[in-house]
């Protein structure tokens, strides 16, 4: 039971950032860059830079769900789980907030929060 909550936060993390870039990429940037209109307007240091946004998100929330797991491999770490559980929680709440519907993604991220939460209960 050491690990099952870290486990499992990490797999959301890390499932929501592939799920969340790769599903980007594939419905809103390319086709931006495909429409004839959005091209003219957007250079391409500016498409790059929004490119870099999308996907910057993803690898936070992968690198918080790989630094859940290690730091419970090696013990613990509180503080980082306590600041993993508030990004999760923020980043899934903003997600849910924005779209004003449910949204994968953001419940994803909501679990996530949880778990870790969860998993800093159980070990502090």
């Amino acid at each position: 039971m050491t690990i099952i909550f870290a486990g499992a936060a990490g797999l959301l993390g890390l499932a929501t950032a592939i799920g969340h870039s790769l599903l980007s990429e594939r419905l809103i940037l390319r086709p931006l860059e495909q429409d004839s209109h959005v091209r003219q307007l957007l250079r391409r240091s500016t498409r790059r830079v929004m490119r870099l946004v999308f996907h910057l998100p993803s690898a936070a929330w992968a690198v918080l769900g790989v630094a859940v797991v290690a730091a419970r491999l090696s013990g613990g770490n509180g503080l980082l789980s306590l600041v993993a559980a508030l990004l999760f929680a923020i980043s899934g709440i903003g997600n849910l907030t924005a779209l004003r519907r449910l949204h994968f993604g953001g419940l994803m991220l909501v679990a996530a929060a949880g778990l870790t939460a969860a998993d800093w209960a159980v070990h502090r």
